[in-house]
């Protein structure tokens, strides 16, 4: 866990694997938590190093409906 610019913790989490075509991807999400009209939730932000944008978009989508990390995404 880091603290960002503001001095709010952040955890960090470097990813990575093969898509579909095997072509390798790699990269890191950064999740910081956030208030907005009083909903909990988290600030999440993907940045790739290697790979496919389509994949990564994959992998986006994934996350944010995977049972663990939806309960935590704002939707508007």
């Amino acid at each position: 866990m880091t603290k960002n610019d503001r001095g709010i913790e952040l955890h960090k989490l470097r990813i990575g694997g093969f898509d579909m075509r095997k072509q390798m991807f790699k990269g890191w999400v950064d999740v910081e938590p956030f208030s907005y009209r009083g909903v909990e939730g988290s600030f999440c932000v993907m940045r790739r190093d290697e790979g496919n944008p389509i994949s990564w978009r994959q992998l986006w989508k994934a996350l944010i409906s995977s049972p663990l990390v939806e309960p935590h995404v704002l939707k508007k």
